[in-house]
């Protein structure tokens, strides 16, 4: 089905781009998002699929789309990455794949059906925005891996822990850095505490003696009661 979804939003996108005047750099992510759910909800009634469908009220809402099929509830996010901006090529899409500490919430409700839709976008001096490819699959497979010799797997931003997609390379090669869901668990498990030791590494230096001190009878006692 996801194959077949995917011809089908490559054939119906670009229609939508030029009936709905969607040629903006700044705002085709945010403005295409509808006219994807218009597509999604197109192609299963084409298909005599029944289901019901809750959107996003807004763009801090997770996920873009809320179906529920024979009883299955799914969680459809969408990101529209930009590939090419008038000749330059960019190596990985900037798009935030949500919060290191958002994710245990969201797979308790959907657990292993959370997809993404990833939309890999061009545009031209004129402004004329085409669309490259689509990928559709678990969002988990599009996270990228911050470090391949490392034992901290998920990609991330430091300073808000949002998860970062793989590069465009990887996502033209199917290549995912993790296969099942149990395994991406584990990668935000490890890669939430690495983040948490580097900020407080950082912080500590900014700190009076008196405070280090502070925090250092804080740790005792925290290492005293695991030993206990």
């Amino acid at each position: 089905m996801l194959k077949n979804l995917k011809k089908f939003l490559l054939k119906e996108i670009p229609k939508k781009i030029s009936e709905h005047d969607l040629n903006s750099y700044e705002n085709f992510g945010k403005m295409i998002e509808d006219h994807i759910s218009d597509i999604i909800e197109e192609y299963l009634r084409n298909k005599k699929i029944k289901f019901k469908s809750y959107r996003a009220p807004n763009k801090n809402y997770f996920p873009d789309l809320t179906l529920t099929i024979r009883g299955n509830k799914y969680a459809l996010e969408y990101k529209c990455g930009l590939y090419n901006k008038s000749g330059t090529f960019i190596t990985e899409p900037a798009n935030d794949l949500g919060t290191l500490n958002s994710y245990t919430k969201k797979i308790d409700e959907f657990n292993n059906n959370i997809f993404c839709i990833f939309v890999k976008y061009s545009i031209d001096n004129n402004s004329i925005i085409t669309i490259d490819n689509i990928y559709i699959d678990y969002l988990y497979k599009f996270v990228g891996r911050r470090n391949e010799k490392s034992k901290i797997s998920t990609k991330y931003r430091e300073k808000d822990g949002n998860l970062r997609p793989k590069n465009w390379e990887d996502f033209d090669n199917s290549t995912s850095y993790f296969n099942s869901l149990e395994e991406f668990r584990k990668a935000l498990l490890l890669t939430q505490k690495y983040r948490s030791l580097q900020l407080i590494l950082k912080n500590l230096e900014t700190l009076s003696t008196d405070e280090l001190l502070d925090i250092k009878a804080s740790i005792d006692h925290f290492i005293k009661t695991k030993q206990n």
